[in-house]
């Protein structure tokens, strides 16, 4: 639970894997992004997260082909930042150079995005070694139905019109379970 404005009251993570903690009981540097400041914000991509986190930058190789950086600490080799969306890890491999790739996820129904410095190898691997991006998403919620979609075009002069979407549904089959896609 992030409260957005200039002095946050309290900033909730799960980086300590022991559960929702107080971000100021954590003995490490985490920056956590609440999913409201991203929507207000209009964020859409890992690419715009970064612009807004100061200790982490993204490498581009290609369209969809990030390595994500942590306090400027990268190998010609694997990647060192472990990156993952909710629990599961997506740090990727790409055998053109033997670096960590990942794909870039998106921003659009996110609870929040923790940056946590690293080294982080202890809870979260060997590819932490400079830190971890986890992405969170939100969670189904069994109490009511929610939907939200989300159009964008432009156009740039002397090039391409551009357009994208993104959707959100959320639906309750019952008092304890929800199917959110």
């Amino acid at each position: 639970d992030v409260k957005v404005g200039i002095r946050p009251e309290k900033i909730i993570v799960t980086a300590t894997k022991r559960g929702a903690v107080s971000v100021q009981d954590i003995p490490a540097g985490v920056s956590a992004l609440s999913g409201d400041f991203l929507a207000s914000q209009n964020i859409r991509t890992l690419e715009d997260v970064a612009r807004l986190a100061p200790s982490l930058q993204l490498s581009k190789q290609a369209t969809g082909d990030l390595q994500p950086i942590i306090r400027g600490i990268q190998s010609p080799g694997a990647g060192t930042v472990g990156v993952y969306f909710d629990e599961t890890v997506i740090t990727g491999f790409n055998p053109q150079d033997g670096g960590g790739r990942t794909p870039d996820t998106g921003a659009y129904d996110i609870a929040r995005v923790e940056i946590l410095k690293g080294p982080q190898g202890t809870l979260f691997g060997a590819s932490s070694m400079s830190g971890t991006l986890r992405i969170i998403s939100n969670k189904p919620d069994p109490k009511a139905f929610d939907a939200n979609v989300s159009v964008r075009a432009n156009t740039l002069q002397d090039g391409e019109n551009g357009y994208g979407a993104d959707g959100m549904v959320n639906i309750p089959l019952g008092d304890t379970f929800a199917l959110r896609g």
